[in-house]
């Protein structure tokens, strides 16, 4: 029996403390003031293949977890180049655009110049996903799909029609300066290494999280239930022992 009474005790203990480090590792990080941004610039392609799933699968899904964390910089055209360079004659020419019009990168360049970070995510995946669609019609269906303003919509066909030069002038600048030759590559500010540029490309959100400072966010703790898991598994073995000395 009092093998029994003890054995009972340990496992009430436990389970105290599985709660416990339950609740202490849901807690969100309480930190009062605005955290530095860390700011993650991506250059890419609209009609990329390897673009198109970067954003969706790592850009876009980090961005909702940490969105408070990361200023994005997106760098489209970033294989392009612009000859004959003035505003009215010239040729744009695209790595991942056979039809050499660049389109996709002059719908995103124009949408990143007017929407704010979450609305031109929002905005791009969606065109992305209508790679055959007339573009304005694209735009007018992915700008009321996201519940952009009329104006707004407008804007960005305007743009895109007219107004696109000096923004693929300066993403054409900037990869030029950053040497870039593959898309997509990503660059995180404080924390620019090989290694951390190869980690951003397959998961992007362990590169973010490596590069904020203490005290990280909740979110880039492990889950809530391999959190517990892990947390718990000294404490079940040291339980096993002890009961087994009785």
């Amino acid at each position: 029996m009092e093998h029994r009474v003890k054995s009972f005790l340990v496992i009430l203990t436990l389970a105290t403390l599985a709660q416990y480090y339950a609740q202490e590792t849901s807690k969100p990080n309480e930190n009062p003031s605005s955290p530095a941004k860390i700011t993650v610039q991506v250059f890419y392609e609209g009609h990329s293949v390897d673009s198109k799933k970067f954003i969706k699968e790592q850009l876009i899904p980090t961005n909702k977890a940490l969105n408070e964390y990361m200023d994005i910089k997106l760098m489209p055209f970033a294989l392009g180049h612009i000859q004959n360079q003035n505003t009215t004659e010239y040729t744009l020419t695209c790595g991942s655009d056979k039809s050499n019009n660049c389109i996709e990168d002059k719908v995103h360049a124009c949408a990143i110049s007017l929407l704010d970070q979450n609305k031109t995510l929002d905005f791009i995946n969606c065109t992305m996903l209508l790679e055959e669609a007339d573009v304005n019609e694209k735009i007018k269906k992915c700008g009321n799909d996201i519940k952009l303003d009329s104006d707004v919509i407008s804007g960005i066909s305007n743009c895109v029609n007219k107004d696109f030069y000096a923004l693929l002038k300066k993403d054409e600048t900037a990869h030029i300066e950053a040497n870039i030759k593959t898309v997509p590559t990503v660059f995180i500010a404080n924390n620019n290494t090989e290694d951390t540029a190869e980690l951003a490309k397959s998961d992007l959100k362990k590169a973010v999280c490596e590069s904020i400072p203490e005290p990280k966010p909740s979110q880039c703790s492990t889950s809530g239930a391999d959190a517990i898991i892990a947390g718990m598994l000294p404490l079940l073995i040291g339980a096993y022992f002890f009961i087994k000395s009785f």
